[in-house]
């Protein structure tokens, strides 16, 4: 990074300080959202924060890094959408800690990606609890952007999303997956 992005990243952690909720942080630390930092920001606040500085892939990939929830959930508003590869989500998918944090990238950033139903497939059918939330929501938000699929692939993600949503141990792939259906439903 230059130094010119390091000064910005400086700021831009500095920033959080001001827009702290210390109830709102409080509570996710209750609900067991660890992070080595969480100044409890609002997402309305990070978008009018994210829309002050310009896109850039290595300040996004910086923030994507620390391990402070303001700065994972403001990387993917500062990725420039066509760095939105697949190759930048799976490096991102292990450093992104929570199904918040999933959720925000797949809707700021990699659902503008060129390849987004390969990276939706490819999340979909993973072990790991986040990328399948990321893969539903991936899925999900195409779906409702227009994408249609042929009968054969329509079907097959119905019974994957309906397998998931009856069964997965996790609440946050149960929710996606539900969210997947309905939007499978809403397509008819």
């Amino acid at each position: 990074m230059t130094e010119t992005q390091n000064a910005r990243l400086r700021e831009i952690k500095q920033s959080f300080r001001l827009m702290m909720n210390g109830v709102a942080a409080q509570s996710m630390r209750q609900k067991g959202l660890c992070y080595h930092l969480n100044w409890g920001v609002s997402l309305p606040d990070l978008k009018r924060l994210a829309a002050q500085y310009e896109k850039d892939g290595a300040l996004a990939d910086a923030l994507m890094q620390e391990n402070i929830r303001e700065c994972k959930l403001l990387a993917p508003m500062l990725m420039p959408p066509k760095e939105a590869t697949i190759e930048t989500a799976r490096r991102w998918m292990p450093l992104m800690p929570t199904a918040e944090v999933v959720e925000c990238a797949v809707h700021a950033l990699f659902r503008h990606a060129a390849e987004a139903p390969r990276l939706a497939q490819e999340w979909m059918a993973s072990p790991e609890e986040l990328s399948q939330v990321g893969g539903f929501q991936l899925q999900t938000s195409l779906l409702r952007k227009g994408l249609r699929l042929e009968a054969p692939e329509r079907d097959a993600l119905k019974k994957l999303a309906e397998t998931a949503a009856a069964s997965s141990p996790s609440m946050a792939v149960r929710r996606a997956a539900s969210n997947c259906i309905l939007a499978l439903s809403e397509e008819s």
